[in-house]
């Protein structure tokens, strides 16, 4: 309960306080003065997410599962829904889909990925796209394989709603989508 009476909760992953008034999610203007210190509290949530992922799929889970678990009981406001893993496993595909290297069962690099979207959401936040750059995500016979795309909120609504089920497609829609251009300048009187 914040000291204007409006219940809220903290995001685990970043630390952001969100405020609950009337069931609608908003952000906090400040975490109350009896919170514990946001750096041991996000530096915990992030290694019981990490842990959890790596148990998760040493014991055989599905990556999907493994995923949604961990987030929803590690990551708080921002873990509870299936967004994490649906994007997660999107990334996956696609990186498989370039590099020829399956991570789907490699907890430790899943994780990573896992974070690097969950700070890349944190990043649009505040800017119009963000970069995610995993180097060194798995290595195979060729050598190391890294992982590198820049986001915008339409890329992670695609991400999103991509279906964590079905293998990789031939070609990924966020690979083959052309980039806009420029609109030609009016000619004329117009001052437009």
């Amino acid at each position: 309960m914040s000291a204007t009476g409006v219940p809220f909760a903290e995001c685990s992953f970043c630390g952001v306080a969100v405020a609950m008034a009337g069931g609608i999610p908003a952000l906090a203007p400040a975490a109350p003065s009896a919170a514990k210190p946001l750096g041991a509290d996000v530096t915990n949530a992030r290694t019981r997410f990490v842990k959890a992922v790596v148990d998760g799929l040493t014991s055989g889970g599905d990556a999907f599962t493994v995923l949604r678990d961990a987030a929803a009981e590690r990551l708080g406001v921002i873990g509870q829904s299936d967004a994490v893993a649906r994007v997660t496993l999107a990334m996956a595909d696609d990186f498989e889909q370039q590099s020829g290297a399956s991570i789907r069962k490699d907890g430790q690099a899943l994780s990573r990925m896992a974070e690097a979207y969950l700070i890349a959401i944190v990043e649009l936040r505040s800017m119009q796209e963000a970069h995610i750059n995993l180097p060194f995500l798995t290595a195979n016979d060729q050598g190391p394989k890294h992982f590198e795309l820049r986001v915008t909120p339409a890329v992670i609504a695609a991400l999103a709603a991509r279906d964590p089920g079905q293998p990789p497609r031939a070609v990924s829609p966020l690979a083959a989508a052309p980039s806009p251009e420029p609109l030609p300048k009016k000619r004329g009187w117009w001052p437009f």
